[in-house]
């Protein structure tokens, strides 16, 4: 068994805190999902950085507090905010995917479909 692709309990509750951060949680209630009192231990044991988000953050940060009429800073704020968009957009599109599927009972996407000899 190959341990460096092994999934572990606690790689699934660093990945439950980077993402709750992602998504806006804050580190109270990081902490308070895994359970600790730890500030420290909460972000040494269970946060990972995150580099496209990392760079895009500061990227907005310096736009927002040094705003500037500079082409290339527009165009990188401009990129960074289609990435936005697509993402959404594509969480939005999965979602109603996963709405049709329950209301029609019809697999919408053929990675969902399982073999035929498996029973659902």
């Amino acid at each position: 068994m190959n341990t460096n692709t092994d999934i572990t309990f606690h790689s699934l509750r660093a990945t439950h805190a980077t993402m709750l951060v992602l998504e806006g949680g804050t580190m109270r209630e990081t902490m308070d999902d895994l359970g600790h009192t730890s500030l420290t231990v909460a972000v040494d044991s269970y946060q990972r950085v995150v580099r496209e988000h990392h760079r895009d953050t500061v990227e907005l940060l310096a736009y927002r507090y040094m705003p500037s009429n500079d082409p290339t800073v527009i165009r990188t704020v401009i990129d960074q905010k289609e990435r936005q968009i697509d993402k959404l957009r594509d969480e939005v599109e999965r979602l109603r995917k996963i709405l049709l599927e329950r209301d029609t009972g019809i697999p919408t996407d053929p990675d969902t479909v399982l073999p035929k000899n498996q029973n659902r």
